[in-house]
């Protein structure tokens, strides 16, 4: 089985720096970690340079935020493994918090979205 869309990206830009696997993704051009700041910057600016393909992809890209990369990296997580490692991913003092916060009941997910996730993907590669 061929990696997701995912996975092959995270391996691309991890061997396009010249890093290893155990490498930060977001990290400085010494290997730090990138900031909240600098890589919320870098969100909005890829936004601002990429706002009509975007919007023309249907995304709306005024709702376009970090929040929403830990609220679906969360719910994955918690469908997948449980709501304990996603709240320890995200670093949460408790469950709790992820669950309110963060995690997408699969009651509350259309089905089409994962058919939509895949047919934009699959455009790009």
């Amino acid at each position: 089985m061929p990696p997701s869309f995912t996975a092959a990206a995270v391996r691309s830009q991890l061997a396009r720096t010249g890093r290893g696997v155990e490498a930060y993704l977001f990290a400085t051009k010494t290997g730090k970690p990138l900031s909240v700041s600098n890589y919320e910057r870098l969100l909005r600016t890829f936004i601002d340079d990429n706002k009509q393909e975007l919007e023309a992809a249907g995304i709306e890209t005024d709702q376009f935020s970090t929040h929403i990369f830990r609220r679906s990296t969360a719910t994955l997580m918690e469908a997948v493994a449980g709501t304990t490692l996603a709240s320890r991913l995200l670093r949460h003092a408790n469950e709790q918090i992820t669950r309110a916060s963060y995690v997408v009941s699969a009651e509350l997910v259309d089905p089409i979205t994962a058919d939509i996730i895949d047919d934009a993907f699959s455009e790009l590669r």
